[in-house]
């Protein structure tokens, strides 16, 4: 286990054990955290600091619910953060609502200590579970009293704050997220209880906290395939006769899919293409017409979409797409964070947003700026623009143009050349051109030289530097 990960254990176990010296020791001073927009309570959102984090992040869950995150797999990204993915579990306490909901932790770790979390959750489950059951709601007008017993460790706030702590019920078997009665430093420690899950690789398989799932064990998909094949993962978005709208499951695919092809180290390259006429039409929006509660759908849907398409960026395996019929929408996203785009010459491109009343997703305001420039940008959401295929093509959308029969074909052709490419130097370069419209130049050199010094190190790079004083052809394997 790397020492990032090692880091993400002890912090987990510190949150479940209220164990407030460890997360004094393990947050950096200018740590900062970002909860999901959408969480209740006006959780979600920046906490600057670890004070803000401990006592409006996490301690406001503590507040609202008896929750703890399991985290399940943990998997270094290319530019240097750690991605956690695990369950929250537990129940609301105005109520006792059952809370289940998925989770990603993007974590950042600079010298020895994190600096940064980012949250992706379900805030829809979140919400459910806020809410009082049926049988509470009679109770709605009494005061909400915890219980008088301190045999479950209280979720208290920092001992200057003249608030009578909130104590958790003795019921509790899973130790919540909760607030530290102390502000003092003190050594990363270990929980002298088991149960407290501490920080070591079990002998038992059974038993890790980090756990890689057996292939056959994954759940299939229902709306998108998958085959991975001398080193190219071909997925196909499969919801032909919805012309491969983005519905609920959908995005729930394309963030297993983004996961299962991170954990998967024989993936050079990721070819997506659409079956039927159309790689996507965008949002499925009969769905969303037809939805009771819109908001609650359009956030459980696009945060796992999010999800996806951040995880799909940060493979070091390239991305490319081919499009025939149409990107629309959302979908659109997908060619924004793609690396080659291969389109037939009859395809169009559009957002279409301003038509439904809506505002944008799948990262449209951050990829079609940086490929197509601003203007052009206003005018295709404002105006409702749709772009031919000669013009995506001219202002820089997509790499080349092909009759619609050959997209797929000519789109592989590409694909089986990056997988025999340098794999691990394509992730750092993916990771620098990604990063250099927000770096400065400063900062970009130091990382261009960060990256090539690691890449330097790997068997691709001495057998690229041997071929080519050899004056012969490298054979790249992709190997760390």
């Amino acid at each position: 286990m790397d020492s990032a990960a090692v880091l993400a254990q002890h912090l987990y176990t510190a949150l479940a054990t209220g164990d407030g010296p460890a997360l004094d020791a393990l947050l950096a001073p200018d740590f900062r955290g970002v909860l999901a927009d959408g969480m209740p309570f006006g959780i979600g959102g920046e906490h600057d600091g670890p004070d803000a984090m401990r006592r409006n992040g996490w301690g406001a869950i503590g507040r609202h619910f008896a929750a703890h995150a399991e985290p399940e797999r943990f998997l270094p990204l290319a530019d240097g953060r750690l991605l956690v993915t695990g369950r929250y579990t537990g129940t609301g306490r105005h109520g006792g609502t059952p809370l289940d909901a998925g989770f990603a932790h993007l974590i950042t770790v600079t010298d020895g200590r994190i600096r940064a979390l980012e949250q992706y959750t379900d805030t829809a489950r979140w919400t459910d579970a806020a809410a009082p059951t049926p049988e509470s709601a009679s109770d709605s007008a009494a005061p909400i009293r915890e219980p008088a017993s301190d045999s479950a460790a209280p979720i208290r706030e920092s001992a200057s704050d003249s608030a009578a702590p909130i104590r958790e019920p003795a019921s509790d078997s899973a130790a919540p997220i909760r607030e530290p009665a102390s502000d003092s430093a003190a050594p990363i420690r270990e929980p002298a209880s088991d149960s407290a899950a501490p920080i070591r690789e079990p002998a038992s398989d059974s038993a890790a906290p980090i756990r890689e799932p057996a292939s056959d064990s994954a759940a299939p998909f229902t709306t998108l395939t998958l085959d991975v094949a001398d080193g190219i993962a071909t997925v196909r978005l499969d919801r032909p006769d919805q012309h491969n709208a983005i519905d609920v499951a959908m995005a729930r695919d394309l963030s297993e899919l983004a996961t299962r092809l991170a954990e998967d180290p024989s993936v050079r390259v990721v070819l997506l293409l659409g079956n039927g006429p159309m790689l996507t039409a965008g949002g499925d929006v009969p769905m969303l017409a037809g939805a009771q509660q819109l908001p609650d759908v359009l956030r459980r849907m696009i945060d796992d979409y999010h999800l996806a398409l951040e995880r799909l960026t940060e493979l070091d395996a390239p991305l490319v797409v081919g499009v025939r019929g149409a990107a629309a929408g959302g979908g659109l996203g997908l060619v924004g964070a793609a690396d080659y785009v291969v389109a037939a010459d009859d395809a169009v491109f559009t957002v279409g947003y301003a038509a439904l009343g809506l505002t944008a997703d799948g990262g449209n305001t951050w990829f079609l700026p940086r490929l197509i420039g601003m203007r052009r940008t206003q005018e295709m959401f404002l105006l409702n623009r749709r772009l031919t295929a000669a013009e995506a093509l001219d202002w820089g959308l997509v790499n080349r143009t092909v009759p619609s029969a050959d997209v797929d074909a000519e789109a592989r052709v590409v694909a089986e050349r990056l997988a025999n490419g340098p794999t691990r130097a394509f992730g750092g370069m993916r990771t620098l051109l990604r990063q250099s419209f927000e770096s400065g130049l400063r900062d970009q050199l130091a990382d261009e030289k960060h990256l090539i010094v690691t890449a330097s190190t790997t068997p691709d790079a001495r057998e690229g530097i041997a071929a080519f004083a050899a004056k012969r052809r490298p054979s790249f394997r992709g190997e760390k």
